[in-house]
């Protein structure tokens, strides 16, 4: 698959369309290396799951919701964190129809841009505002451009003009070349073959007609063709058409196209979605490829000494078997003892100067004045040798073979390199949420704007509202539970106290908490209500002099480990272990630190996978500042 100009605009609506959601822009939280020419950005959202910006080099630049457990440090990669961490996404955007794709981030050092080429064998460029380039992964210096560090950055020359922004009186051009139809089609729009072909077929020209045969009236239906092709591939709200060849995704295309119509196609809801289809698994193979690929080195290794061991084995079992035969002749007497060795196949030496021979490994000395029992008995000492020796190959033979299994066995484990796609969060987790120790589910806001979406979407006339009597108290609603539900009540009311300023200033407060109805939004005639605030009407239902603590811990929802923080009663009920703090002037990031590594020593279920979770999860669950751990329990 290579993506074309007009595939790569429909692809930059996709990114923005999914790094900005509710007016909030993602942020780049961790950059890996997946592969040498594959890179992970994990993008952060104070609402939103995490999604993963995935660039492989000269291929392809998308969002994905997979994340991938491999990771490796480069140099390159060192220079990304270093010039994008914790850059949040302006925009993406296409200088033109090039097949480039350009994303800005505003980090803490002013604007830089992430230039992904995915022309010839691609490159990926830093630049900040001023066009300078910062870092690239290959340097590259040819006739009409360099991409060298600290020179400007210039894309190359422009293949062609942009069918996007084709005007019919510039087909005039087209009586003057000398090319094919459907040469001039695809070197002037650079599109590809599949869509230079469509514009054919829809024409009804032979595309190997000269341009300069063209009459008026082909050259008229050109124009109106292009005209309703561009409208179609850059029409809003369309399906992606996956194409499959022998059930494998192998290519995409904007629209339907003659060229595909007897292969299996599947419409796919956006452009990111049919590139993960069609990368994503092989990205996961050749990941997994290349990590197995050395235990079956290995194992080549292991059966090649295996085979060793079984010739020399041989060997030593002729060798016993010849040798017993000499040694019990001997014994009889009346045996030319050197003349049989000569005719066996048994390696010796004799050395007459010496008078001693050598049989594998044992010298016989003085060998013309031993007996012949004398030298019987040596002869069956080395058998015994042998028959040791045999019996250590067969053990080291097993050992080995238990070693290939053991390793064949690793290879049909679970990959080694998978490709996880993030779970989808149910509507309360883009809030703080808990549930409480009577099973209520009771949900947050966490600024202005969530406490009015929480009020206006997700209210309903079975739910209590709660809310604290000082500045910067969150609204909670307990959802399908009623007053009688005391436990839960007192939970949620601890709950807006230890979430609101009360927890920063470290005092007691009151919490409250009334009906749906008593809610209004509109102020009474002749007032004004400031924007986000709503007006209690009749009697508060309060408890005074609450003071903030929150508990921490991973509570096991549908088999996914998340974090949730509440009363301490809510916590102990729903998770297995846990965390209580109270309120301290730290920075919030540095009680996350601590909250993190001590959910981590307390765990030891493998499903609670807390060191992959990334360290905003954890300050997402905490009050707005810090706090100190007063109570580390595990069940």
């Amino acid at each position: 698959m290579e993506l074309s100009g007009l595939e790569i605009s429909q692809l930059v609506k996709q990114i923005n369309d999914d790094l900005i959601i509710n007016d909030k822009n993602y942020y780049i939280n961790k950059i890996y290396c997946v592969e040498e020419n594959t890179f992970s950005f994990r993008m952060h959202h104070p609402t939103e799951p995490d999604k993963f910006l995935m660039i492989i080099n000269g291929k392809a630049i998308w969002t994905t919701d997979y994340n991938i457990n491999q990771t490796s440090a480069t140099g390159f990669v060192t220079s990304l964190r270093k010039l994008l961490m914790r850059g949040r996404f302006i925009e993406a955007y296409q200088p033109e129809l090039e097949r480039a794709i350009i994303i800005k981030f505003k980090t803490r050092d002013g604007i830089r841009r992430l230039v992904c080429e995915l022309f010839q064998k691609g490159n990926i460029i830093v630049i900040d505002e001023n066009d300078k380039i910062l870092a690239c992964r290959k340097k590259l210096e040819v006739r009409h451009r360099k991409i060298l560090p600290g020179l400007e950055y210039n894309l190359p020359p422009a293949k062609g003009m942009n069918i996007l922004k084709f005007k019919e009186e510039e087909l005039e051009i087209i009586k003057e070349s000398e090319l094919t139809i459907a040469k001039w089609i695809g070197r002037s729009f650079a599109l590809p073959k599949k869509y230079t072909e469509e514009i054919v077929k829809r024409v009804k020209i032979d595309g190997e007609k000269k341009c300069t045969e063209l009459t008026d009236v082909e050259i008229k239906n050109l124009q109106s063709t292009i005209n309703v092709f561009t409208n179609e591939v850059n029409s809003e709200n369309k399906n992606i058409i996956l194409i499959h060849e022998n059930n494998i995704p192998v290519d995409l295309s904007l629209i339907s196209l003659h060229k595909f119509e007897k292969h299996d196609l599947k419409e796919i809801e956006n452009i990111s979605r049919a590139i993960d289809n069609i990368l994503i698994k092989n990205l996961e193979d050749s990941i997994n490829k290349k990590k197995i690929l050395p235990n079956i080195e290995k194992i080549e290794r292991l059966k090649k000494n295996i085979e060793r061991q079984k010739e020399i084995h041989n060997d030593k079992k002729n060798n016993i078997k010849e040798l017993k035969i000499i040694a019990k002749k001997n014994v009889e007497g009346d045996f030319n003892l050197i003349e049989h060795m000569r005719k066996s196949k048994i390696k010796f030496e004799v050395d007459q100067k010496r008078d001693s021979i050598k049989i594998l490994d044992m010298e016989i000395r003085s060998f013309s004045e031993k007996s012949n029992m004398n030298i019987s008995s040596r002869i069956f000492d080395l058998v015994k040798e042998q028959e040791r020796d045999i019996k250590a190959i067969e053990k080291s033979g097993l050992d080995l073979r238990k070693r290939i299994e053991d390793i064949e066995k690793d290879k049909t484990k679970k990959p080694r390199v998978q490709m996880i796609k993030k779970q989808k969060i149910s509507w309360f987790e883009r809030y703080r949420w808990f549930f409480t120790s009577e099973g209520f589910l009771a949900v947050g806001g966490r600024d202005v704007n969530s406490n009015n979406s929480i009020l206006s979407k997700y209210l309903t006339n079975k739910d209590l509202v709660f809310h604290a009597e000082i500045i910067g108290s969150p609204f909670f609603i307990l959802k399908d539970c009623s007053e009688e539900q005391e436990n839960s009540i007192d939970e949620v009311l601890e709950a807006v106290v230890s979430f609101s300023r009360a927890w920063r200033e470290n005092i007691q407060a009151d919490g409250y908490w009334v009906k749906p109805e008593q809610i209004k939004s509109a102020a009474p005639s002749g007032t004004y209500l400031p924007k986000g605030t709503v007006r209690i009407q009749g009697t508060k239902n309060l408890k005074k002099n609450i003071m903030p603590q929150i508990a921490i811990g991973v509570y096991n929802k549908d088999g996914n480990p998340t974090l949730m923080s509440g009363p301490e009663d809510a916590i102990k009920k729903n998770c297995q272990n846990y965390l209580l703090l109270i309120p301290e002037k730290i920075k919030v990031s540095e009680t996350a630190k601590k909250v993190k590594s001590e959910l981590i020593a307390l765990s030891d279920m493998k499903e609670y996978d807390l060191k992959s979770k990334p360290l905003d999860d954890f300050i997402r669950v905490l009050p707005a500042s810090g706090g100190k751990i007063i109570k580390s329990i595990k069940k």
